[in-house]
């Protein structure tokens, strides 16, 4: 039988999206066993937020975490550990050193599903905003990539018409040659090596 490590009442096997967890009936808090929080958040924690709360809590839902009280695992009896979740949210949760398992109450979810909301309308919100820029950076560099190709074609043509003249159609064969060997250079394994 495991207890609640808030209240002391006894948790009971609570499926989420096909994810086992232990569910205090009575301050509605969640236990999630070794890599089961992992699971769930890949879920999302709307589910479980929206789990509604014992009535006699719905005063203190938005305080946040158990405070300052010594709690131990509901599995292994040892103590739980606080950490904060997201480094700079200030959702403090209750790991246990020695199975891993996580302790998360009903408030720290709701904030845990807001903030998540808020990281993935940011990250909307700065993709949308570098995408526009990222293609025209990349527009900007095939312009400028068409640009020096263009300008070392005309370079070779430059050199040709000093070196031949621009006169009759045998000179013009003989740029064509040149322009034809651009293509070979550029393409080494269709060089025939049989002559």
């Amino acid at each position: 039988m495991s207890i609640c490590p808030k209240c002391q009442h006894e948790l009971f096997i609570y499926e989420y999206e096909g994810i086992e967890l232990l569910k205090c009936a009575d301050c509605n808090g969640f236990w999630f066993r070794e890599g089961k929080f992992r699971e769930v958040k890949h879920f999302g924690f709307e589910g479980l937020a929206k789990t509604p709360p014992p009535e006699k809590h719905t005063k203190t839902l938005t305080e946040s975490s158990s405070g300052s009280q010594d709690m131990s695992c509901p599995d292994c009896t040892a103590l739980l550990v606080s950490f904060t979740y997201a480094y700079s949210s200030d959702i403090l949760l209750y790991r246990c050193p020695e199975c891993r398992g996580i302790w998360a109450d009903y408030a720290d979810l709701l904030r845990i599903e807001n903030l998540l909301v808020g990281y993935k309308e940011s990250l909307d919100e700065a993709k949308a905003k570098a995408l526009p820029l990222m293609l025209k950076v990349k527009k900007q560099i095939q312009q400028e990539e068409r640009t020096k190709e263009e300008e070392q074609k005309q370079r070779k043509k430059g050199i040709f018409n000093r070196l031949f003249g621009e006169k009759g159609t045998k000179n013009r064969k003989i740029q064509n040659i040149f322009e034809n060997n651009d293509d070979i250079q550029k393409d080494p394994d269709s060089i025939d090596d049989s002559e």
